[in-house]
């Protein structure tokens, strides 16, 4: 909407002359567009073009990589996040923008972005799979464990840790055929949230359901 908002502001309509012969007003100028009936050339068309790529920065890569939010998904109330809910970061954010640009092939229509997303089963685009990002809807429930504390949702008993029990400095060891991560989330029945062993951090995060987020222990 600004990017549209601004070229109605800086373009102009294309002459009926040059619409009667089917010729662009632009001619040999290195900096002109035209876009159906108007143009714009010169100063303000690049003036356009430098606010638009640093919107887009601004918004897609700084704030999304940073917060997992862009304006648009606050306002419909989802957010794109990283496999344990946490932020993606500039640089996976960067990666998501720039693989995305596959997902509106051919040309301005999203086909490849819709068969991914119906054909994946966290419904991840292109983008999604290139910066391993899933979106989440923060207006309900999205964790896959969010049944109960006790069950996860296709009806399995899930881990837990007893009341008032202090969680370890340090994951559980694994047998030699079990995973290389400790089972969780747990759920926590002394702070009311789950935890998580991070590998990243060498720490405990715990669930902030409000903001839909992983944080560190410490934190709570």
């Amino acid at each position: 909407m600004l990017v549209w908002g601004g070229w109605w502001v800086v373009s102009r309509p294309v002459p009926v002359e040059y619409r009667l012969f089917a010729v662009s007003p632009c001619g040999g100028d290195a900096i002109c567009l035209d876009v159906g009936d108007r143009y714009s050339n010169g100063g303000p068309l690049v003036m356009l073009i430098a606010i638009a790529a640093v919107y887009l920065l601004a918004v897609f890569i700084l704030q999304r990589g940073l917060t997992g939010h862009t304006l648009g998904s606050m306002l419909f109330g989802f957010a794109v996040v990283d496999e344990q809910h946490r932020p993606l970061g500039i640089n996976r954010a960067l990666v998501r923008s720039v693989a995305g640009a596959v997902d509106y092939l051919p040309c301005c229509l999203p086909v490849v972005g819709i068969t991914t997303i119906a054909a994946t089963p966290s419904n991840q685009r292109v983008g999604d799979l290139a910066a391993g990002s899933i979106v989440i809807d923060l207006l309900r429930p999205s964790l896959p464990w969010s049944a109960s504390p006790d069950e996860s949702a296709d009806g399995a008993s899930r881990p837990r840790i007893g009341r008032d029990e202090t969680l370890p400095s340090r994951p559980p060891t694994p047998s030699a055929d079990a995973p290389p991560h400790p089972p969780g989330p747990l759920w926590d029945p002394t702070r009311g949230v789950y935890v998580l062993w991070d590998d990243t951090i060498g720490g405990w995060l715990w669930f902030d359901d409000t903001a839909q987020q992983w944080r560190p222990l410490e934190q709570f």
